[in-house]
């Protein structure tokens, strides 16, 4: 088998008695260039422009490494895992999501939890590698919502970078008061 970097995302959703109702993952090829600029800069120290969220270029420095956040705290849908209603197609480029969900605790709007992270897992049988970031959302309002994306976002400093977008092939929706759990899994097989 020849080594692969492979990102997966995955959703659980539950009632709002946290019974899971519905578990679903997928491969996805969405690690965006702003990803591969940031592992460039850790690998080499070289300096690298970076788009933000906004669409506004900034300069990666090796001395910024230390900085880079993904852990958003409960309230906070500038970084960390995001989700959106967009349904156009994934680019390399892309800087921001197609459409992207607020948080809120009306109609349209999710709560946005925290993010978290989990440790480096390391499966010598299988030669795998892997590493989980994943956030809670709750539909607090009276609408279903579709979640049609997905997307990682991490802090610098004062700026907001994507690096992780993708359009779901089975969307999830959320009926009013139900959770959901949505993971970026990065996996190295060797």
């Amino acid at each position: 088998m020849k080594e692969q970097i492979i990102a997966e995302v995955e959703y659980i959703i539950r009632d709002k008695n946290g019974k899971i109702k519905k578990k679903h993952k997928e491969k996805s090829d969405s690690l965006l260039a702003n990803f591969l600029r940031i592992v460039r800069t850790c690998l080499t120290g070289a300096t690298e422009s970076l788009i933000d969220r906004n669409g506004n270029s900034l300069t990666l420095y090796n001395t910024d490494l230390p900085n880079i956040r993904v852990d958003a705290i409960e309230g906070d849908d500038n970084y960390g895992v995001l989700a959106g209603r967009g349904t156009t197609e994934v680019y390399p480029g892309d800087y921001n999501l197609s459409s992207p969900i607020a948080h809120g605790d009306g109609d349209n709007f999710l709560h946005y939890y925290a993010t978290a992270y989990g440790d480096i897992t390391i499966d010598n049988a299988t030669k795998t590698s892997k590493f989980e970031i994943y956030r809670d959302f709750k539909n607090n309002g009276t609408v279903d919502i579709t979640i049609n994306e997905i997307g990682l976002a991490v802090k610098i400093g004062s700026y907001y970078v994507l690096v992780f977008r993708h359009v779901f092939e089975s969307p999830p929706t959320l009926k009013s008061y139900e959770y959901i759990t949505l993971t970026v899994r990065i996996k190295i097989i060797s």
